[in-house]
């Protein structure tokens, strides 16, 4: 009886464990922490975003977006809806994006867990693999651990993720790729926080906005995100920022020079800006500066623009001239943080870089060693927010999980 193992306990790691397990093989899982599925817990909030109905090549960062979209025609969303109902879970969606109907992450890593011991799929924690070499003389590979213990596969599945939301390690799949020579590239955070030097982050913490967002790196525009802002004491965060985190990273590790354009106004342009603080200006005259902007955007945006641009909050509006007040809408409309880095992979949702997926065929084999297949967050793929990480990781390990049964 052929003994296959799946090195991971993450969602890719159990998904691939619970396709490739046959009345005629031996499937063990290995897992490096206590317990499997400890990332899944965390994953939307506690909901468990588990994929999305939208599924479409440009969600995802790649190389090589061709072999993202023959993973996403041979398993899509109905694809993923239906094998969790196949083992008891009901899914439910919320525009677009696919949670477990009870929105708990719990329950998805509850009923993965029952279905692994259904199957009657070895589980064992606690062993962290740092070798996998190919045997001398006959088919399979041998895993070691650190402390000395080995195990000899037949084949085996490499779905032991990345550094994302770890304090420290996450990198020992990344690390046997290289072992064993194959191209891969640096890891850097994804969907992470950024961080800034500015003078006025302190005074700016706190705030919640609508905001557009430009990403440029030496000056060259890199992407623009739009949503909920928050600025922090360190930084910028929120969904657009996480959604230009990685393009961000890459361009911080190659020394570029990174500037965010932040845009308080997105429907609003510079014009109509001038024109209605103006207009404000002849209606209200005999009010103060603070009481012009009060009603406009939020206190602490309006008082560190206000500082500057040099202008008093106490200054009756009668007193601005039209200069100081195109200056202002000049910072509504492009006020710059120049980015100095990212928060660590520990506040990262997700890692980029890893395997070229060049170096794997359609079944996530990898094509110098055959019976070896990677799948997940080790293949240098990642999506952006709203479930598509998650089923990615669903995803290559269905497909590579099907095929290494033989």
């Amino acid at each position: 009886m052929d003994k296959i193992y799946i090195v991971g306990g993450g969602a890719s790691g159990m998904m691939a464990a619970i396709q490739a397990k046959t009345k005629d093989n031996e499937v063990i899982l290995l897992e490096k922490n206590d317990r499997v599925g400890k990332k899944i817990l965390a994953t939307g909030n506690g909901k468990c975003n588990l994929g999305n109905e939208n599924l479409s090549v440009d969600c995802y960062y790649s190389k090589n977006s061709s072999f993202v979209e023959q993973v996403l025609k041979r398993y899509d969303t109905e694809s993923a809806v239906s094998f969790f109902a196949s083992i008891g879970l009901k899914v439910r969606s919320k525009n677009g994006y696919l949670y477990p109907y009870a929105e708990q992450a719990s329950v998805v890593l509850d009923v993965l867990r029952m279905e692994l011991e259904h199957r009657s799929i070895q589980v064992k924690p606690g062993v962290q693999i740092t070798d996998c070499t190919p045997l001398i003389n006959k088919r399979g590979y041998l895993l070691k651990t650190p402390d000395g213990r080995s195990y000899e596969a037949d084949r085996v599945i490499l779905a032991c993720g990345g550094p994302a939301s770890l304090k420290e390690g996450g990198k020992d799949g990344y690390n046997i790729l290289q072992k064993l020579g194959l191209k891969t590239y640096p890891l850097v955070p994804g969907l992470v926080q950024l961080r800034t030097d500015g003078k006025e982050q302190k005074a700016l913490s706190g705030v919640r906005c609508k905001a557009s967002l430009r990403l440029f790196a030496d000056g060259i525009h890199q992407g623009s995100e739009q949503g909920e802002l928050q600025l922090t004491d360190y930084g910028i965060s929120g969904i657009p920022v996480f959604q230009l985190s990685r393009v961000a990273a890459y361009a911080l590790r190659n020394r570029k020079s990174v500037m965010v354009q932040i845009d308080f106004t997105p429907e609003y342009s510079y014009d109509e800006i001038v024109t209605y603080l103006l207009e404000q200006q002849n209606l209200r005259k005999d009010q103060t500066v603070d009481e012009l902007l009060t009603g406009f955007l939020n206190k602490k945006i309006n008082l560190v623009f206000l500082k500057k641009c040099q202008i008093a909050g106490n200054r009756t509006i009668e007193s601005l001239q039209k200069k100081e007040i195109k200056q202002l809408a000049g910072l509504y409309k492009n006020y710059e943080v120049h980015i100095t880095g990212t928060n660590p992979f520990f506040n990262a949702q997700v890692c980029a870089g890893g395997l070229d997926v060049d170096e794997v065929d359609e079944q996530m084999q990898v094509k110098k060693y055959p019976g070896l297949f990677v799948t997940g967050e080790l293949l240098d793929v990642d999506g952006i927010c709203g479930g598509y990480n998650l089923h990615w990781a669903f995803a290559t390990g269905a497909i590579a999980g099907k095929a290494i049964r033989g």
